[in-house]
Parts: C-alpha cells; sequence; structure tokens
C-alpha cells in the first residue's frame, strides 16, 4: 500500500512519465537508496514495474493499478492540505492567557505554583476539523475498496 508520503510523491511523479532512480532521487530530493526501498514496495504491492531495455538504465513506469492510485491521489491531497489550513486557523483564533505590554515588566508573585492542566475546549462553533477528518476516512477507504476490487479482476 501507499503508507508514506514518499510512496505517494513517487506515484504522482510516475503518473507524469517514466524515471530512473536518479532522475526521481533528484526530482524528489531523496538518497536513491531510499527511492530504491520505495520503489520496491510499490513493485510488490503491483502500482509499479521496472523497465530494462537492454541499456544500463532501469527505468519505472505505473502499471493500470498504479494508474487509478494515483489519480485517486490528487483529491486526497487537496482534502489533506485543506484540513491543514483549517487547523492551522483553528490554532489561531486560541488566544493566549497572558499578555504583556510593550515596556512594562511583569510582576512576579511569589507564591506556589499549581500543576499545569490543560486549557478547556473552545465550546460552541461547529466541529469542522472532526467532520472534515471522518470524510477524508471515508474517501480512502471507498478509494482502497475500489482498486481493490479492480486488482481482482
Amino acid at each position: 500500500m501507499i503508507g508514506s508520503q514518499t510512496r505517494a510523491w513517487i506515484l504522482k511523479s510516475l503518473n507524469k512519465r517514466r524515471y530512473t532512480i536518479s532522475e526521481l532521487s533528484r526530482l524528489l530530493k531523496l538518497s536513491k537508496p531510499t527511492i530504491l526501498y520505495h520503489l520496491k514496495i510499490l513493485e510488490r504491492s503491483g502500482y509499479v514495474r521496472k523497465l530494462k531495455n537492454g541499456r544500463k538504465w532501469t527505468y519505472y513506469e505505473l502499471t493500470d493499478l498504479g494508474r487509478s492510485l494515483a489519480k485517486i491521489l490528487a483529491p486526497i491531497t487537496v482534502i489533506m492540505a485543506i484540513i491543514a489550513v483549517i487547523t492551522r486557523v483553528e490554532k489561531m483564533r486560541v488566544k493566549p492567557e497572558f499578555t504583556v505590554e510593550k515596556g512594562v515588566v511583569p510582576s512576579v508573585q511569589r507564591t506556589p505554583v499549581p500543576a499545569p492542566t490543560l486549557p478547556p475546549k473552545p465550546t460552541g462553533g461547529f466541529p469542522w476539523i472532526e467532520l472534515i477528518g471522518i470524510l477524508v476516512a471515508i474517501a480512502v477507504v471507498s478509494a482502497l475498496i475500489l482498486i481493490h476490487r479492480k486488482r481482482k479482476r
């Protein structure tokens, strides 16, 4: 299966054209052993095939199953980017409890400090992050079921 961002990047790259290990290494800015490791996993899974054309270069290309998976990865990547943006916006909405005015030195209390506690969760509003997470999970499971069915044919 995919299981890592590196394999997803490799699939997206190979969806454009065939590549050698060296080309993928330069393109993705990863070492050749790392690329080879992930290519072997993808090859065993049936998403990628090795092409030897009698020359010293070995190219890798997507199988039909790999192409269908690469098409599914594009919308999933967009959804994950949206989730990341929403998460950052939600974190920015939380106001710090302690603020210091410019030029003012805060006074220090000499009383014992209680054990730290987690701040309460913000109340109100719709739980967008949870909803989007559930939708992404449903999309991924649906995609995997479709790929599994195609593989059985």
